[in-house]
């Protein structure tokens, strides 16, 4: 079933940052548009940093920043900024309030319809000396 609506799969890893070690974007429940069980787990980043989450077409991994890119532009905001936790992690929940993958149009998540998600975050003393890295990314495709 893989590509299939409610099909989410990791496609790319994230870099190392200054903890050592790559942060993870972590998929949790269901891919089903307008389903309020969705959310993501960030572990491993710079405590106290903050992070941003983005989604855009799937695309082959880029290096950018510190880490590698895995969305393709134009990409869209998924999340307010984040602040992450003294451990570097964040919950972070998927609404349908609001955000531009809620509005009818090319942003949409529509049933079927093919993402990727990732988040870009700060890193200051990061190993790249670009103060900014990537996470691991995901492939999502939404159920109805």
């Amino acid at each position: 079933y893989r590509g299939a609506a409610g099909d989410a799969e990791q496609i790319c890893a994230g870099q190392p940052n200054t903890t050592g070690v790559p942060a993870r974007l972590i998929w949790n429940g269901p891919a089903g548009v307008g389903d309020e069980r969705m959310s993501l787990r960030l572990e491993d980043g710079p405590p106290g940093e903050t992070a941003l989450v983005f989604y855009g077409a799937p695309q082959t991994p880029q290096p950018a920043f510190d880490g590698t890119l895995c969305l393709a532009r134009p990409a869209f905001r998924l999340t307010p900024p984040i602040a992450l936790d003294a451990q570097g992690a964040a919950n972070i929940r998927i609404g349908w309030s609001s955000g531009a993958h809620t509005v009818p149009g090319p942003t949409a998540w529509t049933p079927g319809s093919t993402w990727a998600v990732q988040a870009i975050y700060l890193d200051p003393t990061g190993p790249g000396g670009t103060g900014l890295n990537t996470t691991s990314a995901w492939r999502v495709v939404p159920l109805p």
